[in-house]
């Protein structure tokens, strides 16, 4: 993990919603939007090695931080679903279904 880059658009910890994007070659999220906000409270993130595992992004001072990522059947959130309003239950549904 990393801290969040300091700047002065977005104090750190980045506390609130924060619009997500989703990488287009991801199937993990089917009919969810990439123009969708999402609510997180973090003041660190994932550092990944393969950028084909960051599965969505969000903009934190100008720096495109992993949000979502994915390798094989492991996945990790930094927003918080369960905060989401319908977008965090949508990911959770999809999530199950592809958990079996």
């Amino acid at each position: 993990v990393r801290r969040l880059p300091e700047g002065n658009e977005i104090r750190i910890p980045n506390v609130g919603w924060r619009r997500i994007r989703f990488r287009p070659d991801n199937n993990m999220f089917g009919k969810i939007g990439s123009d969708t906000m999402a609510y997180f409270v973090h003041s660190f993130s994932p550092a990944v090695d393969d950028a084909a595992h960051i599965a969505a992004t969000i903009q934190v001072n100008g720096s495109d931080i992993a949000a979502i990522v994915r390798r094989d059947n492991l996945v990790g959130f930094q927003c918080h679903p369960e905060k989401s309003g319908q977008f965090g239950l949508d990911l959770l549904a999809r999530f199950l279904v592809l958990s079996g």
